[in-house]
């Protein structure tokens, strides 16, 4: 942990906090302190601070940014912060960079919004906004899950 505490320091001195490679060593960080346990408040930190950061260069992070989002998402729903991923999810910046998914990562994303929708309740409700967009979401993903995100209005 120490070794990678310090890579990123390092980065972020060297090359700063915004850079790709810099984004990339946080995560890491994060996915190790995942791997450890007990780091979770950290975690999340780091997670919130790569996808806000990685969403001001998405042209250039593309797949990287979309699959660094599931990994956050699945923590929180991990925790049972299944709101808290779908909101995260349903973000006007994370609807933009669908266009990024492709392959094993689309097919992830819509497996992640599928879950986070499933524990929200989304299939029962058309009053929540991020339901909605989660709905649509998997319906630009081409989805060909069973269930939808929202039941149509």
């Amino acid at each position: 942990v120490d070794s990678y505490r310090h890579a990123l320091s390092a980065s972020r001195g060297s090359i700063g906090d915004d850079h790709q490679n810099t984004l990339r060593v946080s995560f890491n960080l994060a996915q190790l302190l995942v791997e450890l346990g007990g780091h979770d408040n950290e975690v999340e930190a780091l997670y919130r601070d790569v996808v806000a950061r990685g969403d001001k260069q998405a042209e250039t992070l593309r797949g990287a940014l979309v699959f660094w989002r599931i990994t956050y998402a699945r923590f929180l729903l991990e925790r049972h912060r299944a709101a808290d991923a779908l909101a995260q999810l349903a973000s006007s910046d994370s609807v933009d960079q669908v266009k990024f998914a492709n392959g094993r990562i689309r097919a992830d994303l819509a497996a992640v919004i599928r879950d986070a929708a499933k524990e929200v309740g989304c299939e029962h409700r058309t009053d929540l906004a991020n339901c909605v967009v989660a709905s649509e979401m998997l319906r630009s993903i081409g989805d060909s899950g069973e269930q939808s995100a929202a039941p149509a209005p």
